[in-house]
């Protein structure tokens, strides 16, 4: 059940997420002849977008603390612990959230400069030209197997890193919680 609910947890932290941005991109840059008052709609939207990231950086601590408490680190360990596993958690989220994009590859949306949703981009635009070669395909294609297999193994060597500081009875709590590969 733990699974499914973190399943969920982060396609909706991707959706607020990418949806941050296309909000962003699509906010009026300035006040337009019927903004009510100084700022305009940028105001309102920089208000908005400034919400959602703090809401995004609550959120984010409460996770942090959760996993400090299950843990049951002191303070000191914690020090050592939280960038590892900060680190881990960041390149969970972007191999994720490249495997989200690939699935809901919408033209025109601006994408975070990651080499995995840039390898993906690629190959997405390479399909959608109706005059690529099969070798311009195959070509995309090796780069995109090329960039899954370096963030993977980013992934596992950070993993690996962070097994190494812990308890078995810690490991355990962080494999349970889908931070480590069993």
């Amino acid at each position: 059940m733990r699974g499914a609910n973190s399943f969920w947890g982060v396609l909706a932290l991707v959706l607020s997420l990418s949806l941050a941005g296309v909000v962003r991109s699509a906010a009026p840059h300035g006040p337009g002849p019927d903004a009510p008052g100084p700022g305009g709609p940028a105001r309102f939207a920089g208000r908005q977008h400034g919400w959602r990231e703090m809401n995004f950086q609550r959120r984010q601590q409460r996770m942090l603390n959760r996993i400090k408490q299950e843990l049951k680190v002191t303070d000191a360990e914690w020090a050592v612990l939280k960038p590892q596993v900060q680190q881990v958690q960041q390149l969970q989220f972007e191999s994720r959230l490249a495997a989200f994009m690939w699935r809901f590859h919408r033209r025109g949306m601006v994408w975070p400069a990651n080499p995995l949703v840039q390898a993906m981009q690629a190959l997405a635009g390479t399909l959608h030209d109706p005059h690529a070669t099969a070798a311009q395909i195959r070509g995309k294609l090796a780069a995109l197997r090329l960039a899954r297999e370096a963030a993977a193994a980013k992934l596992m060597a950070a993993q690996r890193h962070l097994r190494g500081l812990l308890t078995l009875r810690q490991e355990a709590v962080l494999v349970e919680q889908g931070l480590l590969d069993y």
